[in-house]
């Protein structure tokens, strides 16, 4: 009965970590906050990827790196960061963030097959770093 124990709750734990981003823009009510923990969310899969930030990279040297591996995450870094930091956010900036948002995704699908994203999703490495 081991053997199916150990396997679940590494599964339960991976999951509720990996996920937890995912869990906070859910719950949040500010859409400041559902984008911050959206653009967690995108790290999570980067970092799963290997795809980690270096220590001294800011969000946009590491948002232009990706960038030449076809992982198209500048805009939403952009899009993440002039919601943080701008003085008013909208309703329709809220919009075109989550449109950057689906678009780095659907480059991070195309750059890679469904089983590399659930074994990259299965990954535990920097799956608990979360610089932002």
């Amino acid at each position: 009965i081991w053997y199916l124990i150990i396997p679940l709750l590494y599964l339960i734990i991976i999951s509720f970590i990996k996920l937890f981003p995912l869990a906070g823009f859910i719950t949040a009510r500010n859409l400041r906050k559902k984008v911050k923990y959206l653009y967690r969310y995108s790290l999570g899969l980067l970092y799963g990827a290997g795809k980690v930030q270096k220590g001294d990279e800011t969000y946009l040297e590491y948002a232009e790196r990706l960038e030449k591996e076809n992982i198209r995450i500048l805009k939403w870094t952009y899009g993440y960061l002039s919601s943080v930091f701008s003085n008013e956010f909208e309703s329709e900036d809220y919009a075109d963030a989550v449109n950057l948002y689906r678009e780095m995704v659907g480059s991070f699908k195309n750059r890679y097959s469904i089983f590399l994203r659930v074994l990259m999703f299965l990954n535990p490495l920097n799956s608990l770093k979360h610089k932002v």
